[in-house]
C-alpha cells in the first residue's frame, strides 16, 4: 500500500476486498464488515502511525480465507499502537460529554469477531478475524469437492 495516496489506495483496497469476497463466496454482511474494518484500520495507520516525515512508511495487508474464518492482517512500520487495548473512549460516565475519538476502534471491535495485536521486528501486526464457515453445496449450488 502506498501511504502517500490514501484515497487512491482505499479505492484499490475496496476493489480488492470485493474481488476477494466474490472469489471466496463470502456473505454480503461479512464482506461489508471486512471492508469497513479494514478501511478504518488503514485510515488510523495513515493518520496516526507516521507522525514525522522522516519515518520509513510501509503498510501491507493480507486477506486469507480459512475453513471457518476470514482473516485480515494489517502490517505497518508506524508507531507502536495496540487498538485491542485502547480504552473505549466513546463510552461516557454520567455528566460527561461523549468523546469524538475512539469510535472507529469501537466500530472495529463491534464488526469483527476477534482482534489481536503484536509488535514484531519493528512492525505492528493487527490480526482481525470473522467467523465465516464455508458455504454449503445448497447455498452455492455447486460442490467444491467430489465425494466417492
Amino acid at each position: 500500500m502506498d501511504p502517500s495516496d490514501p484515497p487512491g489506495e482505499l479505492r484499490r483496497l475496496s476493489a480488492a476486498v470485493v474481488a476477494f469476497a466474490e472469489a471466496n463466496a463470502l456473505p454480503q454482511r461479512t464482506a461489508h464488515a471486512v471492508e469497513q474494518v479494514l478501511e478504518e484500520a488503514l485510515t488510523n495507520v495513515v493518520m496516526y502511525g507516521f507522525p514525522g516525515p522522516s519515518r520509513a512508511l510501509a503498510i501491507r495487508v493480507r486477506l486469507k480465507r480459512e475453513p471457518a474464518h476470514v482473516c485480515v492482517v494489517v502490517l505497518d512500520t508506524g508507531c507502536p499502537f495496540d487498538p485491542t487495548t485502547a480504552p473505549d473512549r466513546s463510552a461516557t460516565s454520567a455528566g460527561d460529554a461523549p468523546s469524538a475519538g475512539g469510535r472507529g476502534i469501537r466500530m472495529m471491535r463491534g464488526l469483527s469477531d476477534r482482534m489481536y495485536y503484536r509488535r514484531h521486528d519493528g512492525w505492528n501486526e493487527l490480526h482481525i478475524e470473522w467467523h465465516c464457515p464455508e458455504a454449503t453445496v445448497a447455498e452455492t449450488g455447486s460442490a467444491s469437492r467430489e465425494r466417492s
